[in-house]
């Protein structure tokens, strides 16, 4: 029963993560404002810290939903860092061809340092049991 609730709400989380994500990239892919893009540029590398937080929470809460779910693929590797890390990859690429848009790899750099820590978190809330 507590797995059922601990997974209910880790669903919940990352169908909010999702939509963050999607809004925000479908605001900055238009050249649009947005009120989080906004406020991460007036910090000192709010877009390098940015890039860590977002990718690293979604790696956070999808590793949850998956319960640590790993794939093998000739290794093993975790499902949420595989996912997350496509879609990282696959956004920033995206970039190239997008005119408001600019491809950097320390965008990419940050992704992925953002992805590790919030997995080795997970993986210790994992390890704790349900937290809810």
């Amino acid at each position: 029963m507590m797995i059922m609730h601990f997974k209910r709400n880790a669903w919940m989380g990352l169908v909010l993560m999702i939509g963050l994500i999607v809004g925000t990239l479908y605001k900055v892919n238009q050249g649009q404002s947005y009120f989080l893009v906004d406020w991460l540029q007036q910090l000192p590398n709010g877009d390098k810290l940015g890039h860590t937080i977002i990718f690293g929470v979604l790696t956070f809460v999808l590793n949850l939903t998956l319960l640590g779910k790993s794939v093998k693929l000739g290794v093993s590797m975790n499902l949420a860092l595989l996912l997350v890390g496509l879609f990282a990859v696959i956004e920033e690429f995206s970039q190239l061809f997008i005119v408001s848009r600019n491809f950097d790899l320390l965008d990419l750099a940050c992704d992925g340092l953002g992805m590790w820590i919030f997995y080795r978190l997970s993986k210790r809330v994992l390890a704790d049991g349900d937290p809810y």
